[in-house]
């Protein structure tokens, strides 16, 4: 079983949001760990909570839920569908591309996933999509030597599906994999005009 969860849901205010959350370490452990923090997200911010509030009280739960050691990355963005206004959170997650017109922005995390310290600091990056814009998100599985093929791409990408953009993805990263490599997603979200 994956250590790595994606989920998608709306919150019923006009907004869309993309979380994948990767449990440390590999199968049914760490598989527990990103189902808890994913699932607690979404229950949590559906019900009106913000990011900030969430991830502490998730934080402060994955802490007490187990004498074992209990922690798992969490990436999150939420895109308002009425214009566009986009915010992408993240907790220890790794490296996240944006493609708007060929050009590439990246968003990097220095900080801990949830669970580990008991003082969590959420890095917030700002950014309006456009249509056709494409946002890239990976669990750790996915190697810093695939990060200029993801650019490229994502830069050729105006004619691919966000499955076809993810399976590109997955595609180059076998070209760094190894037998024991970490458990591997890749989360592709493309704004479409309804």
């Amino acid at each position: 079983q994956s250590g790595d969860t994606v989920k998608s849901f709306y919150d019923g205010r006009g907004n869309f949001y993309a979380v994948l959350s990767d449990g440390m370490g590999r199968g049914n452990r760490a598989a527990i760990d990103s189902i808890f923090a994913s699932s607690s997200i979404e229950k949590l911010l559906s019900a009106g909570a913000d990011f900030s509030s969430a991830a502490k009280l998730i934080n402060s739960a994955m802490q007490v839920k187990s004498e074992d050691e209990s922690f798992a990355t969490l990436d999150l963005v939420k895109i308002g569908l009425s214009g566009g206004e986009t915010k992408i959170m993240k907790l220890g997650g790794s490296t996240a591309f944006h493609c708007s017109k060929g050009q590439i922005k990246k968003y990097s995390s220095s900080s801990f996933p949830i669970g580990i310290l008991s003082k969590i600091s959420p890095e917030e990056y700002s950014l309006k999509l456009r249509e056709n814009d494409t946002l890239v998100f990976t669990s750790d599985g996915v190697s810093e030597e695939t990060y200029p093929a993801i650019s490229e791409i994502l830069r050729r990408s105006s004619k691919l599906s966000s499955e076809e953009i993810s399976e590109k993805i997955m595609s180059a990263q076998k070209t760094f994999s190894t037998a024991f490599s970490d458990d591997t997603t890749v989360a592709v979200v493309r704004l479409k005009r309804n």
